[in-house]
This record gives C-alpha cells, sequence and structure tokens, in this order.
C-alpha cells in the first residue's frame, strides 16, 4: 500500500492534503477506517475551499455529512 504514495498527483492541493492526513491518520489513530474517514471528510472541504462545488458527487457529500454525524451519534465520539 506504500508503495501507491508515489502515484499521487502531487501538484493537485487538493488531492495531497487529503491523502497526506489519510495516511497520517492511520496510524495516529490506529485505525484504517478513521484514516479513511478523514480522507472522505477533508476531499469534499478540499474542493468546496476552492470553489469547484459542481465536482463533488452526491455520495460524496452524503459521506462527509454522514461519518461525523454516525461518530458523535452512534460511536459516541467527540
Amino acid at each position: 500500500m506504500a508503495m501507491d504514495i508515489r502515484n499521487i498527483d502531487w501538484s493537485k492541493i487538493e488531492i495531497v492534503i487529503p491523502a497526506f492526513l489519510t495516511i497520517i491518520m492511520m496510524p495516529l489513530t490506529s485505525s484504517v477506517a478513521m484514516g479513511l474517514a478523514f480522507g472522505f471528510i477533508l476531499y469534499p472541504l478540499a474542493l468546496l475551499a476552492q470553489k469547484r462545488y459542481k465536482e463533488i458527487h452526491p455520495i460524496i457529500g452524503f459521506a462527509q455529512i454522514s461519518e461525523p454525524l454516525k461518530k458523535i451519534i452512534i460511536d459516541g465520539e467527540t
């Protein structure tokens, strides 16, 4: 899996930030699922910051909203 890091397009900030933080959050949270959740949340936020709203697929937007709610409501994490 670490070999795929070289395939990241490091010139696109909307890809770099979620990818880097996903990679960092996996060992920090001791959970691959939490690392991926950070990526699902941060990718649409990076696109929103660049005012590229139309590129956000509705499913990704739903995942961005539902994941934090799931963690707060169901898992009881803050």
